[in-house]
């Protein structure tokens, strides 16, 4: 009788490879320009055409009343004496001015340094704000091949000292036939999206030879896929090597598993999938103020890029990195942990998707493995209650 082939499953881009490296801070200036210059290229494909885009230097005639469009960066916003500023910036440099009210909600859906065009007014000393048009480009992934009843699990935040921490739940589940028929027979494909390891754990090699005894129970064409979060023994830093070479070879022994880096794009039965632990999410959710991961991951995606905004951040961002947290083509499934939230959202060929923290979740108990069917990229959350 003849074999049947395993899961459908193909590297496209290992975070890892961009390997951490200090070099010029200036190159974060190269980098917005850059981005700028991509936002440019976006502007000139739009149906409506840009007319009359000028630059923040002070232009000759320019009179009281005029109005003028830039294309530039949001550096920052605040609020000062009960009103909205912002601080702006493109090629030529840089200018405060106050955000008017009609224009403010326009303003606080961007992020800071993310590209938009602004229409200014001058009022004599003071730059006003009367239009923000964000330039985030369509959401039209490629559908991919759609695979023929095959399954996904994907799960993040297990944080294991060593005991079980629900990984084992989910397998024996699988394994002792508790799952509908239909999804264990058809499960290719199984992703520990980050912080498999709880911060400061003191024997992770511990963690990880139990993650491999109990990956070791499913079949061995499942594909197992594993990146890091800032917990796991892996460099705090983005975009993230895999884990540590120390560690890396007990779950490597385990067939058909794949140790990436973080954020990785691989394919799955000719779907493409964005696996990113999700370190720059929280930042996004309070600067857009929104309550689902989803929101703010869709965001990024607008934006193309993991890395919408720079500053201080609990793990470094090294310059010479930076391209590898760039988005160049749109997923059909975007996977983020961190937030420890369980969030799912589907439009457009695409799925969002966010899983929770095994020991320590955020919003409501749902159970912890989220079951993509990627025939339809409909959610089935499954796995143990968090006790």
């Amino acid at each position: 009788m003849e074999e049947e082939p395993g899961p459908d499953f193909l590297v496209v881009e290992d975070g890892g490879r961009f390997s951490p490296s200090y070099s010029d801070p200036r190159e974060f200036r190269n980098h917005l320009l850059r981005r700028l210059g991509a936002a440019r290229a976006i502007a000139g494909r739009r149906a409506e055409p840009l007319d009359s885009v000028s630059d923040l230097s002070p232009a000759e005639g320019r009179r009281r009343g005029d109005r003028w469009r830039v294309l530039a960066i949001l550096l920052d916003r605040r609020v000062s004496s009960g009103r909205l500023e912002v601080i702006i910036e493109d090629e030529e440099g840089a200018a405060r001015a106050i955000v008017s009210r009609e224009a403010e909600r326009d303003v606080l859906a961007l992020l800071p340094d993310e590209p938009a065009i602004f229409t200014l007014e001058e009022r004599g000393r003071r730059i006003i704000v009367r239009r923000a048009e964000a330039l985030g480009t369509a959401f039209r992934p490629g559908i991919g091949r759609r695979a023929v009843r095959s399954y996904a699990a994907f799960l993040s935040d297990l944080h294991c000292t060593g005991e079980d921490c629900g990984l084992e739940g989910f397998v024996h589940q699988l394994t002792d036939g508790l799952l509908e028929g239909y999804v264990a027979r058809n499960l290719g494909y199984l992703v520990v999206n980050g912080d498999l390891a709880d911060c400061g754990c003191e024997d992770p090699r511990a963690v990880y030879r139990e993650a491999a005894r109990v990956l070791s129970a499913l079949p061995e064409s499942t594909v197992k896929v594993i990146v890091p979060g800032e917990c796991d023994a892996a460099p705090s830093s983005l975009p993230q090597p895999p884990l540590d070479r120390r560690f890396r070879g007990i779950l490597e022994d385990v067939p058909n598993t794949y140790l990436l880096g973080n954020p990785s794009t691989v394919l799955m039965s000719g779907l493409r999938v964005l696996i990113y632990h999700g370190q720059t999410i929280h930042r996004a959710m309070e600067a857009l103020g929104v309550a689902r991961p989803t929101l703010a991951m869709r965001k990024l995606l607008s934006v193309r890029s993991l890395l919408p905004m720079f500053g201080p951040m609990d793990y470094a961002i090294f310059p010479g990195g930076a391209e590898g947290l760039e988005i160049h083509s749109l997923p059909n499934i975007f996977h983020a942990g961190h937030t420890h939230m369980a969030d799912a959202l589907k439009s457009d060929n695409m799925l969002l998707l966010s899983t929770p923290s095994w020991r320590n979740p955020r919003g409501p108990h749902v159970p912890t493995v989220a079951v993509v069917d990627l025939s339809t990229l409909d959610v089935l959350w499954r796995g143990p209650l968090p006790s």
